[in-house]
């Protein structure tokens, strides 16, 4: 059983559903009894059918899907011969960190660390910092 610290929370489940993120995952988040429940895959197939065009369910992803979704790395042209190539890197020293950062010219692609407590959310973060800064689409 998967607990809450490996999956997207709430808000950002909410979130990247809203910003059209395709909700298929091994994890969900449905409402039972006025709160929302974790459900793996197999659970939430045998009961999709009770809930009205899955509106109020939300896809929980672990971090190994968002980072199928992240791109590996950023190409930045800098003029005609010059391109930055910043890399996805994940840290952890007391939260766990991503950005994207060019080793050679010792420079991040923006200044945001996308930061929390959660490895899995601090992917969804990231994800989302690039769909708004139109790096990712989908």
């Amino acid at each position: 059983m998967i607990t809450e610290r490996f999956v997207t929370n709430l808000e950002l489940s909410k979130k990247l559903k809203e910003m059209g993120v395709k909700q298929e995952s091994d994890y969900y988040r449905v409402p039972f009894y006025g709160k929302m429940r974790l459900v793996s895959k197999n659970q939430f197939i045998k009961i999709k059918d009770d809930y009205n065009k899955d509106d109020c369910v939300y896809s929980a992803f672990h971090a190994g899907e968002l980072m199928g979704m992240l791109p590996s790395y950023i190409r930045q042209s800098m003029d005609a011969y010059h391109d930055h190539i910043y890399d996805l890197n994940i840290f952890k020293i007391s939260t766990y960190g991503v950005n994207y950062y060019d080793i050679e010219n010792k420079s991040v692609y923006f200044s945001k660390n996308c930061v929390n407590k959660t490895l899995s959310n601090a992917l969804a973060l990231m994800l989302i910092e690039l769909h708004n800064r139109g790096v990712v689409k989908w």
